[in-house]
């Protein structure tokens, strides 16, 4: 296949775009300006896997399989936390979607993506009893004492890192959310389904079931 051919290919199973979203803050007009602004630079791209690596549905048919790849940063003028005057969080994601791409809709059938990122979070203020031990000697049996301590932590500044499963079957998602607290030193991880419905220029989300699986702080 000539080298023109090639490329030409190559660009038509795959899409790159770029999107810069500036946000204003609320009634900007009547005061001045003044108050937070978010800035919000995504970069991404898309695949058309089955029909580049398989060779299925070419020419082009209502069915597709498409990965994608996306990462982005938001920046806002906004205190995050007492210590820190603004807000920033970074991703990245990948992911697998595969439907019927009709002429008035796209009907994702089953998606699948993973979202790792961070971000600067409030942890909430909180206090705990912890136990300590006096000892004699070196065999731990071998113990004096014990007592109960507690501590308390006040509202302070932390950062967050999440990962984030999701996994859709026609109108069912299911998804899975790991977070990490790192001077808290804190896990936490969730899981729920929710019901969705796209249509038109919108969606419709419902909340069907969710429980947190693990709260834990680790020493």
């Amino acid at each position: 296949m000539p080298p023109s051919r090639c490329k030409q290919n190559i660009v038509n199973h795959c899409k790159l775009a770029l999107r810069l979203k500036v946000t204003p803050p609320k009634n900007a007009f009547y005061n001045g300006y003044s108050g937070s602004w978010t800035f919000e630079l995504e970069l991404g791209g898309t695949i058309a896997i089955l029909e580049k690596m398989f060779g299925l549905f070419s020419p082009p048919s209502p069915i597709y399989g498409d990965a994608n790849m996306n990462g982005g940063i938001i920046f806002s003028n906004r205190a995050s936390c007492p210590n820190v005057p603004f807000y920033i969080e970074g991703w990245a994601s990948i992911g697998f979607a595969a439907g019927v791409n009709i002429w008035v809709a796209r009907i994702d059938v089953f998606t699948l993506s993973l979202k790792i990122g961070a971000k600067i979070v409030t942890v909430s203020a909180a206090g705990w009893w912890y136990r300590g031990d006096r000892r004699r000697g070196w065999d731990w049996r071998r113990r004096r004492r014990g007592y109960w301590r507690y501590h308390y932590r006040r509202y302070s500044c932390d950062v967050e890192v999440y990962m984030k499963i999701e996994i859709s079957i026609a109108v069912i998602k299911g998804w899975m959310l790991i977070q990490y607290y790192l001077f808290s030193k804190i896990i936490k991880i969730t899981m729920g389904l929710v019901g969705h419905i796209s249509y038109g220029f919108g969606s419709y989300c419902k909340n069907l079931w969710d429980k947190q699986l693990l709260y834990t702080r680790i020493r």
